[in-house]
């Protein structure tokens, strides 16, 4: 479970939600988001699920409570992140992610633009000097952004991130924490 400071900025994060309207299809609840998806709602049920109700975002809790659910109720659902780069945010410094989010979010990226996760420090031993590079891969459906994670723990903690974008575009940064 992340700090909460990290939750914090996690959550105010550009599709943080995914955001659409409750079907029900014989006994199962889907959300139907802007594209027409439909997406189990039981998929959700340990992510922060949240209903619009007298002009308000209501927090909703699940208990087997699906008789209480709408159909055509607009619904908003957390997203999850891919569980490498959840490792990654949990094991980096708060400056660091703040840093590498501000990046991405300054080339129209958020975390959750994620389609692919390899975190190398999950092979890492406890304790042990260790280097390595993570790779993950953000789509934010103009173009695709590359990180580069490099990584090095023992006497010295360091973070680097190169970013490059489909464009060409590169970009540089570096973390000690």
């Amino acid at each position: 479970m992340f700090s909460t400071k990290k939750q914090q900025i996690l959550s105010r994060q550009e599709r943080f939600f995914i955001s659409g309207t409750l079907k029900k299809c014989y006994s199962d609840w889907y959300v139907v988001d802007d594209t027409d998806d439909f997406i189990p709602l039981d998929e959700y049920m340990n992510n922060q699920v949240e209903i619009w109700e007298e002009n308000d975002w209501n927090m909703l809790t699940f208990n087997n409570k699906h008789d209480l659910l709408e159909e055509g109720k607009s619904i908003r659902l957390e997203r999850s992140l891919p569980f490498a780069l959840k490792e990654c945010v949990e094991e980096i410094s708060l400056h660091s992610l703040v840093q590498w989010i501000q990046s991405l979010n300054k080339i129209n990226y958020s975390i959750y633009d994620c389609i692919y996760a390899h975190n190398q420090l999950i092979y890492r031993r406890e304790g042990e000097d260790f280097s390595g590079i993570s790779t993950y891969v953000f789509d934010n459906s103009m173009s695709i952004c590359t990180v580069h994670h490099y990584v090095q723990r023992g006497m010295i903690k360091k973070d680097l991130f190169e970013m490059t974008l489909s464009t060409g575009e590169r970009i540089w940064l570096t973390a000690l924490a």
